[in-house]
């Protein structure tokens, strides 16, 4: 009788066992998903969209693309909301759900134009309408077509109040850009 009874509670240890660990393996599996995805992001005419940025929605769970369109995230979750953005393109939200992530994701470009935006020399960050002072644009080309070792100095004689002091020592060397003179504060110049 005493015999049966220890084999009845080892039984029920047994089981114990047995429950809690396959009670422990379904928590890990359910609450410890850390799942790895990647894809690629393309335009419209399945170029790469470089640099676009991926968020998983209510976390801080943050990526870009690489210059390929490529990239890969990590999350905790199978089911979650990614929010991608790029600069020319509509922004897009996609829902994955189990885990079933696209291997191609398309972004619609957008119809919107960015406003043009004039940074001055404190680094204000203005609109060309609101300015009241002059605004000088260079283009690529100017900058390109002439024939100097820096692009920096390229920028000599093309704007009015601009100073640009080539280095000394050649190909490499760094310059010095003035806009409106040297002034102080001080008055001491």
């Amino acid at each position: 009788m005493h015999n049966q009874h220890l084999n009845l509670i080892s039984l029920k240890n047994f089981l114990r066992i047995i429950f809690l660990t396959v009670l422990q393996l379904t928590m890990n599996k359910t609450i410890g998903q850390n799942g790895n995805f990647s894809s690629i992001v393309v335009d419209d005419e399945q170029k790469p969209v470089a640099f676009a940025t991926i968020q998983e929605l209510g976390t801080d769970n943050y990526t870009s693309t690489n210059k390929n369109g490529e990239f890969s995230i990590e999350t905790n979750s199978n089911n979650f909301l990614l929010k991608i953005s790029s600069i020319g393109f509509e922004t897009s939200e996609i829902k994955i759900i189990d885990g079933n992530f696209p291997q191609l994701i398309i972004l619609q470009t957008s119809s919107e134009s960015l406003d043009e935006v004039v940074v001055t020399a404190l680094g204000i960050e203005k609109e060309r309408q609101s300015l009241v002072s002059a605004v000088t644009e260079i283009g690529s080309e100017k900058l390109t077509d002439v024939t100097v070792p820096n692009v920096v100095n390229s920028l000599a004689g093309q704007v009015a109040g601009v100073q640009v002091t080539n280095g000394a020592s050649g190909v490499g060397s760094s310059s010095r850009i003035v806009i409106r003179g040297e002034n102080s504060l001080g008055g001491s110049n």
